[in-house]
């Protein structure tokens, strides 16, 4: 037997996490040893699995995705031990009868859970959220899969202490710099139109990106539809846009995409997210509406999927009427700083102030710095229960004793 690894990948947007992740994949399945690859919900499992699935498939490596609702043939590839990777949502993970093969679970968790105590049943709105996969029903028994989990932007010290107390950090750094970044108002839109159509006329491409609800489409494709044919009217004539929207069939979707990256689209409108899809270079610009409904991972992404490209990448915020003093100091964050941990320790401390964030736990040591608070918890992981009785570490030997004697606990 063997301690199963539960490790959590960390750093800003264009790091590479997700690269990671799929390479961890493939290492695992080479062996053909089973590997789930793990979303909040099946639309974006199914996004991640059609654009892997060609990269996979050249390696001889057996992928499909799998639906909430499994059925017969489903079970039948599990069984014959006829696939190497499944994709799927994080539901899937309550099917533990289904799963004793697996080896490895790689979980891309999005989204602040209503539970910020990490412990107890995981309800169904909270599922795919931070700390989660590790409470569903799968990782209860006594054997466990491997997990690599992953976050698409860093997480605030804080999180991480209450939600991933058992957790291996891995770090790494980005190796691209935020795009230029502006805050439009609403009555400022034009301004966002006509850089983009200028730079349309210079042979780039752009997008236009609408707020979504959770992981649901806001627009739906008739209301993406007129919203398309007022640009053309109004601030992109003769520009030819395309609509990406989860309300359109898988082949629609991909057909749109391709159309895009091969240059027949200039303009990609986005009811639905973009963030996973594979980069397109000559796309320089992204123009984010009503950017005060998005929360700060999804700018954050925008910001990083645009980033990637091989022309000075743009992103424009224009606002709605009415946003909150909360949403213009989100925005304004999101596109005035370079390093993401340093964001979210920010806005994480906003919340507070706030009293958005009452259930998480304080520490007497305060908001002390985060680089030294990780540099603990690794010294910790490598510390042994013998070398603390041995008297290795006599201060922190001390330490422990004068807790045991203050809370009355017998040492031995």
């Amino acid at each position: 037997s063997y301690d199963s690894m539960t490790r959590l990948l960390q750093g800003d947007v264009g790091a590479g996490k997700s690269t990671i992740a799929l390479l961890s994949s493939v290492l695992v399945a080479e062996v053909r040893k089973l590997v789930l690859y793990i979303t909040p919900n099946s639309f974006i499992a199914e996004r991640k699995y059609l654009f892997a699935k060609p990269i996979l498939q050249d390696q001889g490596i057996r992928v499909r995705f799998f639906p909430d609702d499994l059925q017969k043939d489903h079970l039948n590839l599990i069984k014959r031990n006829e696939v190497d990777i499944v994709f799927g949502s994080i539901k899937l993970l309550r099917q533990t009868k289904l799963w004793t093969n697996v080896h490895l679970v790689v979980s891309e968790e999005i989204g602040i859970p209503e539970n910020l105590t990490g412990r107890g049943q995981v309800s169904e709105k909270d599922e795919g959220r931070f700390g989660t996969t590790i409470r569903m029903p799968l990782f209860q028994s006594k054997e466990t899969p491997n997990l690599l989990v992953y976050t698409p932007i860093p997480l605030p010290i804080v999180l991480i202490e209450s939600l991933y107390p058992t957790f291996t950090i891995s770090t790494i750094t980005s190796k691209h710099d935020i795009p230029k970044s502006i805050t439009l108002a609403s009555e400022e839109r034009d301004r966002a139109y006509k850089f983009l159509f200028n730079e349309v006329q210079r042979k780039r491409q752009g997008y236009i990106v609408l707020p979504q609800k959770g992981h649901e489409d806001v627009f739906s494709l008739s209301q993406t539809l007129d919203f398309v044919q007022a640009l053309n009217k109004e601030f992109l004539p003769n520009v030819r846009l395309g609509i990406f929207s989860s309300h359109m069939s898988r082949e629609d979707r991909i057909r749109v995409f391709d159309d895009f990256q091969r240059r027949r689209i200039d303009v990609l409108v986005c009811a639905t997210s973009i963030e996973d899809s594979p980069v397109v270079g000559n796309a320089t610009v992204a123009i984010v509406e009503y950017a005060d409904k998005f929360d700060m991972t999804r700018l954050r992404r925008i910001q990083g999927h645009v980033a990637k490209a091989h022309y000075e990448p743009n992103c424009l915020f224009v606002m709605s009427n009415d946003p909150t003093d909360q949403d213009k100091r989100l925005v304004k964050r999101v596109c005035t700083n370079q390093n993401g941990f340093r964001m979210v320790e920010d806005q994480i401390l906003d919340m507070r102030q706030q009293n958005l964030l009452s259930d998480l736990p304080t520490y007497k040591w305060g908001e002390s710095s985060r680089s030294l608070r990780i540099q603990v918890r690794n010294i910790v992981e490598n510390l042994s229960l013998d070398d603390i009785r041995k008297n290795h570490y006599p201060v922190l030997n001390e330490a422990i004793f004068n807790y045991q004697k203050a809370l009355d606990i017998n040492p031995n």
